[in-house]
């Protein structure tokens, strides 16, 4: 006699990130969006709390003068990851975990690599009410929500920047 066994499915959970990368002119800084879909859904009305962990992969110096005195610039690629914390609809704290990467140029003062420090500064962290689209200036005044308000995607921004040490003086 066959015995019918009931059958276990499992299945993580998929998340979707979409990351967009905006230079800014002024000390060689970045902001970083992530827009994040949370399938299971969150509170909108607990706040959110990500971090960003930047480490270097590789660098390279060119020398860019085409004449004359030699003129060096860095190319640093740089590995992002993104911890978002955030509360479920049930109360439960979940933590999502994405990765990308992003390109920065430094200038350099010989040919020689050496390790660049990179600052964050969070700029936005919230989580987007259903049926709302677009963050705009109201919508972020109204976040966190007193209201047990639903939610399917995070959202948050940082500035990174690459930190200058001054040189002591002798």
């Amino acid at each position: 006699m066959l015995h019918s066994l009931p059958l276990l499915f499992l299945s993580k959970t998929q998340t979707k990130m979409k990351v967009k990368i905006t230079p800014i002119s002024e000390n060689n800084s970045q902001v970083i969006e992530f827009n994040v879909s949370l399938p299971c859904g969150a509170n909108a009305s607990v706040a959110p709390v990500s971090t960003l962990s930047i480490s270097q992969r590789w660098a390279k110096v060119i020398n860019t003068a085409q004449t004359g005195a030699a003129s060096y610039l860095q190319v640093t690629k740089l590995d992002i990851i993104h911890n978002l914390q955030y509360t479920d609809c049930k109360g439960h704290v979940r933590v999502v975990t994405d990765t990308t990467s992003t390109i920065i140029a430094t200038s350099a003062t010989s040919e020689t690599v050496t390790d660049i420090n990179v600052e964050s500064n969070k700029v936005v962290d919230v989580i987007i009410p259903n049926g709302v689209s677009i963050v705009n200036q109201a919508i972020l005044n109204e976040l966190p929500t007193s209201l047990p308000v639903k939610g399917n995607c995070a959202y948050s921004v940082f500035e990174i920047q690459p930190v200058t040490t001054p040189v002591p003086n002798a």
